[in-house]
């Protein structure tokens, strides 16, 4: 698996001082590991790939909640040893409570930010690592080769070296944590004859016939957690369970 820095990643770990999302994905995963470690072997993660996505995508989430939770905490002890004094005036009062409310708003907007660079980040890592554990290569593409048309893309199997040289070997694997209108980028950015998948945790949110169609009839092979595939699209062509992946990238 190669990955290189990525900006929003520091930005958000520089401003909030929360660890980046590599450290938390490695903490999440050793939780799991402690609880139902049979859950970490390949033939499990292979057969049961929608759950391990979920699992540690959720699982990421409560260690990042908690770090969340210990930067406001530092945050508030900051602020009480900025201020603390026995007595205070009006004029000291309004002071202190101008400060904290601009220093808690902004500080509330920076962890926004984290929490919508880092989640997309997660997914990306969770399927990288979950692929690697089932002997299957994969790599990160950050730079794209005008040569060959190759783009910027989350995942590509096996690697970006069959990409440029052979593309019709190659898959391409773009992570929309929740789609929206953003399933209308990866149509943009796929190359004709390109094999591309979407794959999706679709976090708190609804897929509609109406977008899967349109998902589908751009040539996008759709992916989504297996019990909304199997609640709501059981006969639909072009979209399959997260557990069906493994099989079609080997």
């Amino acid at each position: 698996m190669t990955r290189g820095s990525d900006p929003g990643e520091e930005l958000a770990k520089g401003t909030t001082g929360i660890p980046e999302t590599s450290s938390i994905i490695s903490e999440a995963v050793k939780n799991i590991k402690s609880k139902d470690p049979a859950k970490l072997e390949p033939k499990y993660i292979e057969q049961n790939f929608s759950e391990m996505c979920e699992l540690i995508f959720y699982e990421a989430y409560n260690v990042y909640q908690n770090l969340e939770n210990d930067s406001l905490d530092k945050l508030g002890n900051t602020l009480l040893k900025k201020f603390y004094k026995k007595n205070f005036t009006e004029h000291d009062f309004k002071k202190m409570l101008s400060e904290v409310i601009v220093e808690s708003t902004s500080f509330e907007k920076k962890l926004k930010q984290s929490r919508a660079a880092r989640a997309g980040k997660a997914f990306e890592l969770i399927v990288m690592k979950l692929l690697e554990e089932i002997g299957i290569p994969n790599e990160h593409i950050t730079i794209e080769d005008k040569k060959s048309g190759l783009r910027p893309i989350d995942i590509v199997v096996p690697n970006r070296e069959t990409a440029i040289s052979d593309s019709f070997k190659a898959h391409f694997l773009s992570l929309k944590t929740s789609l929206k209108d953003r399933w209308k980028l990866v149509v943009e950015d796929q190359k004709q004859g390109q094999r591309t998948y979407l794959l999706t945790l679709l976090q708190r949110e609804k897929l509609s016939k109406a977008v899967a169609d349109k998902i589908v009839d751009a040539g996008i092979l759709l992916y989504i957690p297996d019990k909304i595939k199997k609640e709501q699209f059981p006969n639909k062509k072009g979209v399959s369970g997260l557990s069906e992946l493994p099989k079609m990238l080997k």
